[in-house]
């Protein structure tokens, strides 16, 4: 799987509420990713479904990428939804709660990233 480019960006991250919360956290639980690599937070899913990828980036920001991969011609396009660092443990902290697959490992990641101090300073919340 290798990134065509950049689709779509929304510089400011945003924490869903409600139901939204819960529908991201679903998302994440079930299609997506949370890793840590090199100090840095990443929350991530690849979709087909360009409203869903729409939907996260509109409602909570990030990224999307269209992504290339050698495939058949009757496969569908995917996209790759993505948010690191800072960013990424804010919204791991609001969505951890609502996990059940993914929850330890986003509570041992955050327990590992520095990156916490970093996003607070950057909301303005000391």
């Amino acid at each position: 799987m290798t990134t065509k480019g950049l689709y779509f960006h929304a510089p400011t991250v945003r924490v869903p509420s409600g139901v939204d919360l819960g529908y991201f956290a679903g998302l994440i639980d079930g299609e997506g990713s949370i890793t840590h690599y090199e100090n840095h937070l990443r929350l991530e899913f690849v979709n087909t479904n360009f409203d869903m990828l729409n939907w996260a980036v509109h409602v909570i920001g990030g990224r999307i990428y269209r992504v290339r991969v050698r495939k058949p011609a009757h496969w569908k396009p995917l996209g790759h939804w993505i948010v690191t660092g800072a960013d990424a443990r804010i919204l791991i902290e609001a969505i951890a709660p609502h996990l059940t697959a993914k929850r330890q490992l986003a509570e041992e990641l955050m327990r590992k990233s520095s990156t916490v101090t970093d996003g607070l300073r950057r909301l303005h919340i000391k």
